[in-house]
Parts: structure tokens; C-alpha cells; sequence
């Protein structure tokens, strides 16, 4: 018996429809899946990436009209979308949420301490890394967030979610200032590596550079017809790109803003993000053909193309801080992961599976040992790429949906960082675990008994047993529950 195959048609909010592809049918299928014929034509996600100052945004594009090819090809600069490499699955109880809704953006401060996630939720989150604790929500945004950029120092945190792109106080969560002059919403933001200028891309077709210490809006770049989506400095503050939505990637010099060259895909294709490489001398950018192109900024040469023989569309791209890996986010109605090669080699490394919706944001973390995601299933994962496993999702209680109950506990790990882990409310949790209520109220299983240790308010502490004779623990209010030895 011939295995069933599917047809599925992307059709946009706006009446239009996009070819029908087909499709073998997946006999497990455990990831939800949502909204996956997103099309810029109905609505806006941003898509980002992240590393050290700079952050580059980009628009979702509908589904590219890419049939799975089942044909084997000898080159090798073209890969089919197998993992011959580690795979590392990261998936938390789907209650674990860290927003209520998609995750836009994440960056890491350039010390490494803070990461910032922005979502569709009109919130900012900035959050303590490694533990994972959230830190501070910032409120004021009044649609959509879809792009974040630390400043080289630290201080300053950039956001943009409609006309306004905002200047958040770090770790305070003040804002500092609002840049006006866009006259539609802008998607992407980035600081220069020195700090001083500050680039915003906006659906008005123009790229706008801003004196970040005046406040002052020195150059209005025009993008002739269409919306800039993605906008990002080179490491060494030279060169400026921006782009994506269309076929081209314009660089241009800093600080004049002259333009010295145009990286061009193939007609009627859709770049959807880019990356400088660390020293500045190459870009990198995927499409929405299924393909990772690499080129030599000076000469515009083409030195690599890469095509997904499946049905995977790429639509992040990114470098390590020290230019040894390079990441890609790839999506599916099946699957959404994150691939990762050794660079310039090109040797598959591993791959990152666990979210449930496309991802929309990466962000390496400033020595590279760390990777974080945000995504459309409402999570931030984190991801230590040192060791080659999966760090946590972090938590927020205030995104746990009406009657849900989380066990929040920390760790001291061998080197004595301290971090936060998540698991389901009566399970056991690790020897030695801090188990911490924090005002998510619920029953826990620590390996014998627990002391309730209360803080202000009063709280209290209630074991019994139950069926299979465990030790529950009930806190009721803001209490820690300290397993007894």
C-alpha cells in the first residue's frame, strides 16, 4: 500500500493564494503548528537576528513555491536538509512560556549579562543571564515589537514597534528617548559598534541614521520602492547594509552614506536576512528560494551558494562573535529548527529542534558559548553551544495561561553559576535543588520533605502524603521550599 500523500495551498489573510505543494504525510506529529502561510501582504512578524552592538530585522515572506526535490545532487556547496550532525532537542512543558505572544526579537548586552526578548505582545523582557531570572518588563510600546539592538556599552536598549523607535535605560527600564521622523512603522534597528549612530529601516522605504547622543536625525537614506526590513553595521563600523524584501542588499560607506555596492539574488527572489561576517569582508543572506548565498563585500563575487533540497525555508541567518560558526533558522509545516555549521569549512555541526513555531530571532551571546531564540510558539530557549546541549526556556509566571501551575527551582552548576529550571508541579527535582514558589502557587515533590522558609508576606508550608507515598509540599504565598537532606 502506497503511503497518502497531502496537497496544501498557502492562502494570505488578503484573498490571494500561493501554488499548492505537496506533501508526504508525517505519521508523528507532535509540534502545533500556527499561522505557518504567514504573508507580509496580511500582517508583519519580524524575523532577527542579533550579535554584540548590532541587530538586523526582517519581515516574514509567504511560503516560496519550492517543490520537494527527491533528486540526488553530487555537489557540494548544495546540502539536503538532513542532520548528519548532533541533534539537540529542547523542548520545556508547553506551559512554560516566556510572552503571551510571538517572540519578535532577543539580543544579548554586549557584557552578557542581560538578554532582552521583544514580542507581539507589546512588552520588552530583560532577563538575567545565566540564571534566566526575568529581571524587569518594559511597558509602553503600543503595537508590535519588532526589533531590538543593544548599544556598545550596555546602556542603552533600542526598540521599534510602530513610527517610534524608543531608547530603553539599562537594567532600569526608563526611557531615555523617542526618535520621530519615520512616517510608517519601523522593522529594524541597529548601533554602530562605536556607539554613536543608531539605524532604523521602516516600511516608508528609507533608512534613517540618528546622532544617538542629540538625538538628532543626520541622514535619510531613500530605498526607491521598497520597505527596508533588514538594516545592520559591519563589525568594524565601516560599511552599513540594509535591504531585504526584494532582491538586493545595498552597502553602503559610513559615514557618508554613499552607496559602493549592490549584492544582487536572482530575479523575483526575496532576500529575507543578512549577516556581516566578523571581519567585515564578506555577507551572508538567505532567501525565500530555499537558498544561503555568501559574498565578497569588495568584489561582489559570489563565493558560496547553499540550496535545501527539502521542503525548508531559511529565514535567519548569522555568525558566532568569533566567526568559527554559522547559524541558520529553517522552517517547515514539520519542523523548526536551528542549523549550525563550522565556518569557512561548512561542516555540518548539529542541529536545534524544540520550538513549535517558526523562529523568528537568534542572538549568540558575546564569547559565543551561548545561543538564544525567540519564536511564534511564545518561548525564549537557551542553548550552550559549548557543551552541545540545551540550557532552558525561560520563564515568566505572569505568561502562564489561566489554572496552569509551574515548578520553578534553581541549580548551582560546577563552576557556581546559579540558573533556573522549570518542570511540571509534582515532579521530582534534582538533589540539592532550591525549589522556588515566587508567587506561582501549587504542589511539589522534592526527594523527601521540605521546610517552608517564609519571607514578607508570612507564607506557609503543608506536607502530607498521597497515594504512592510521596512528600507533596503546598506554599501558598512567596515561599521556598529547601528539600531536607
Amino acid at each position: 500500500m502506497k503511503k497518502p500523500k497531502f496537497l496544501i495551498q498557502t492562502i494570505n489573510s488578503d484573498g490571494t493564494k500561493e501554488d499548492p505543494k505537496l506533501y508526504k504525510v508525517q505519521e508523528l506529529i507532535d509540534e502545533k503548528v500556527e499561522d505557518w502561510s504567514m504573508s507580509r501582504r496580511g500582517f508583519l512578524m519580524g524575523a532577527s537576528v542579533a550579535l554584540g552592538a548590532g541587530i538586523l530585522a526582517c519581515k516574514t515572506t509567504p511560503i516560496p513555491d519550492v517543490k520537494p526535490d527527491t533528486k540526488t545532487d553530487t555537489n557540494p556547496d548544495i546540502f539536503k536538509d538532513v542532520n548528519p550532525g548532533k541533534n539537540i532537542n529542547g523542548k520545556c512543558q508547553w506551559s512554560v512560556l516566556s510572552h503571551t505572544s510571538q517572540v519578535a526579537s532577543v539580543s544579548f548586552s554586549p557584557d552578557g549579562k542581560f538578554l532582552a526578548s521583544g514580542s507581539w505582545d507589546k512588552t520588552i523582557k530583560l532577563w538575567e543571564i545565566p540564571s534566566g531570572k526575568l529581571l524587569k518588563t518594559f511597558k509602553g510600546d503600543s503595537l508590535n515589537t519588532y526589533s531590538l539592538s543593544f548599544s556598545p556599552d550596555g546602556k542603552l536598549l533600542a526598540s521599534c514597534s510602530d513610527n517610534v523607535v524608543k531608547l530603553w535605560k539599562i537594567p532600569s527600564g526608563n526611557l531615555a528617548a523617542a526618535l520621530k521622523g519615520h512616517s510608517k512603522p519601523v522593522y529594524s534597528v541597529s548601533f554602530s559598534p562605536d556607539g554613536k549612530l543608531l539605524a532604523s529601516g521602516s516600511g516608508d522605504k528609507t533608512v534613517r541614521l540618528w546622532n544617538i547622543q542629540t538625538g538628532e536625525l543626520l541622514k535619510t537614506l531613500d530605498n526607491n520602492f521598497n520597505e527596508v526590513t533588514c538594516v545592520s553595521f559591519s563589525r568594524d563600523g565601516k560599511l552599513f547594509a540594509s535591504g531585504c524584501n526584494n532582491d538586493t542588499v545595498k552597502i553602503r560607506d559610513i559615514p557618508s552614506g554613499n552607496l559602493l555596492k549592490e549584492l544582487k539574488a536572482e530575479s523575483y527572489e526575496e532576500i529575507i536576512s543578512f549577516s556581516f561576517s566578523p571581519d567585515s569582508t564578506a555577507l551572508t543572506a538567505c532567501s525565500n528560494k530555499n537558498t544561503i548565498r555568501i559574498w565578497e563585500i569588495t568584489s561582489g563575487n559570489l563565493l558560496k551558494e547553499l540550496k535545501s533540497k527539502s521542503s525548508a525555508n531559511f529565514n535567519l541567518v548569522n555568525f558566532s562573535p568569533d566567526g568559527k560558526l554559522f547559524a541558520a533558522c529553517s522552517w517547515d509545516i514539520f519542523k523548526n529548527s536551528i542549523k549550525i555549521w563550522e565556518y569557512p569549512s561548512w561542516k555540518f555541526l548539529t542541529e536545534l529542534t524544540g520550538h513549535s513555531d517558526r523562529i523568528y530571532s537568534v542572538s549568540f551571546s558575546p564569547d559565543g558559548n551561548v545561543l538564544a531564540s525567540g519564536s511564534g510558539d511564545k518561548t525564549v530557549k537557551l542553548w550552550d553551544i559549548q557543551t552541545g546541549e540545551f540550557g532552558t526556556c525561560l520563564f515568566d509566571p505572569a505568561a502562564l495561561e489561566k489554572g496552569q501551575e509551574i515548578n520553578l527551582y534553581t541549580v548551582k552548576t560546577i563552576d557556581g553559576q546559579i540558573k533556573l529550571y522549570t518542570s511540571s508541579c509534582g515532579s521530582p527535582i534534582p538533589k540539592g535543588a532550591i525549589c522556588t514558589c515566587n508567587c506561582v502557587s501549587g504542589k511539589y515533590n522534592p526527594p523527601s520533605s521540605c521546610s517552608c522558609v517564609g519571607h514578607s508576606p508570612s507564607c506557609s508550608c503543608v506536607g502530607y502524603s498521597s497515594g504512592g507515598g510521596n512528600t507533596y509540599c503546598t506554599c501558598n504565598q512567596v515561599c521556598t521550599c529547601v528539600p531536607v537532606k
